[in-house]
């Protein structure tokens, strides 16, 4: 078995492209927007509306951008649900 030795210049080369990339994701990682608390409060005002009584939002994630797949697939089996008929309007 043998083994490679790395010579003190690919060594830093390496160590300086491992830097750059942390910097990188540092940067991506700064570019994800904040939910704001005035976003959270209508979140929470929709949620009370809908279920008639006050609710506490626990959790709130950002949904990526949507596969134009997905989103038909989707459509098709919410389309495929029967919806109840109220009489009497």
């Amino acid at each position: 078995m043998s083994e490679e030795m790395v010579t003190r210049g690919e060594l830093e080369g390496l160590k300086a492209e491992i830097e750059a990339l942390r910097k990188e994701v540092a940067q991506l990682k700064g570019r994800a927007p904040e939910i704001s608390e005035e976003i959270l409060g209508v979140i929470a005002a929709t949620v009370a509306a809908y279920l008639g009584e006050r609710a506490t939002v626990r959790f709130v994630r950002r949904v990526r951008e949507e596969d134009p797949w997905l989103a038909h697939g989707r459509a098709s089996v919410v389309a495929q649900h029967k919806l109840s008929t109220t009489r009497g309007w």
